[in-house]
């Protein structure tokens, strides 16, 4: 292993990129500190190595330990870096646990809502690298009419030194139909689209929508991934007979029930699969299954499977009510993502899920 020449290593903060410019990797395989950087020289050094195109483009993915150095975790942009250099085939070793990210947002924000961030700053300034998603300099305060993606950047005035993290502004937009369900003969065939789009083994995944049954509804279908047949498909969801949200995953014993839905009324529900771990939110808040049967499995098979909307099992079970805007995802959304849907909706405009860090893979607005 080659050591880091301590002239680079004592040029701070620089010293980073001038030693990643410098360092001819033909033949390099591995890289060690002989001595302990202060995090900011080792989230440059991350840095420096992911934003150089020499480094990026060796040859041969390498090998380097940081030693003791601690590189910020995460939600930090850095540390983010650091996964996607390991992604790339890098063998990165650096200090544990690593060091505390000073500034944190919950994200991601809702448009015209304050967003002020967590943690313990001072002696810095807060910069956006989005105009139109403008932050307080010295509180951090984010409220916005406009949504889109941004970093926030923290600075300490005194160093130079800085921390950033990525955040996502959720946007609205105008939501005025939904589609009606009479319980009898309708329902919405999508095809395989959906399911050749999630693929074969499926860990993460996320249903979102708006629905509003109709007083009395029992065991009704909502959504489907499985052909019409005599049973639950790879995934459904229905309004069981206790008028509780349901969820099935690959078969009839395995199953999650949560709240249940006041009837007449408009709610969201998001059912969340996180490998064998499964969230259900009602209205924007988590909630404890009721009751419960099987073990999710960790993966689910979706190839050439038709996704349906307003059904469950096959025609006997169909939709009484109405629903709207079904988002499915290929990722497993955070509770904040989850909140922030809820937030975004109200009488005439619904959240733009586009904003979200991982937009949808399909999206029926029902009508808009």
């Amino acid at each position: 292993m080659t050591t880091w020449p301590v002239a680079f290593t004592n040029n701070f903060p620089d010293w980073p990129l001038t030693f990643a410019t410098n360092l001819n990797l033909t033949n390099l395989t591995s890289i060690g500190l002989s001595r302990t950087l202060t995090p900011c020289q080792a989230d440059n050094f991350i840095r420096a190595v992911h934003d150089t195109n020499y480094l990026i483009g060796a040859p041969t993915p390498f090998s380097f330990s940081l030693g003791n150095s601690q590189v910020t975790n995460s939600p930090s942009v850095v540390n983010s870096k650091l996964l996607a250099l390991e992604a790339a085939g890098y063998t990165i070793t650096d200090g544990n646990p690593g060091t505390t990210m000073p500034f944190e947002y919950t994200t991601p924000i809702n448009i015209n809502t304050q967003a002020i961030p967590s943690g313990s700053f001072t002696g810095g300034l807060f910069s956006s690298s989005n105009d139109d998603i403008e932050v307080n300099a010295t509180t951090g305060e984010i409220n916005t009419p406009n949504s889109g993606s941004t970093t926030i950047r923290y600075t300490i005035t005194a160093t130079g030194c800085y921390n950033e993290q990525a955040i996502n502004v959720v946007g609205q937009l105008n939501n005025v139909y939904s589609m009606a369900f009479d319980g009898i003969n309708d329902y919405i065939d999508t095809g395989a689209g959906v399911g050749n789009a999630l693929g074969n083994s499926v860990s993460d995944m996320t249903i979102s929508m708006w629905v509003n049954i109709t007083p009395g509804s029992s065991n009704d279908g909502i959504f489907k991934i499985g052909a019409i047949a005599t049973d639950v498909g790879e995934f459904s969801i229905r309004v069981a007979t206790d008028a509780r949200i349901q969820a099935y995953f690959g078969a009839s014993t395995v199953y999650r029930s949560y709240d249940v839905l006041a009837a007449g009324n408009w709610n969201h529900i998001a059912i969340v699969k996180q490998g064998t771990t499964v969230s259900g939110y009602v209205n924007g808040s988590l909630t404890t299954p009721a009751f419960s049967g099987g073990n999710i499995p960790s993966t689910l098979n979706f190839s050439n499977k038709p996704t349906f909307i307003g059904l469950y099992w096959n025609t006997s079970f169909l939709f009484n009510g109405k629903i709207d805007e079904v988002g499915i995802f290929n990722t497993a959304l955070t509770g904040a993502e989850v909140q922030s849907i809820y937030n975004a909706t109200e009488t005439g405009k619904t959240a733009d899920l586009n904003d979200l860090t991982t937009p949808p893979i399909a999206w029926y607005r029902m009508g808009d």
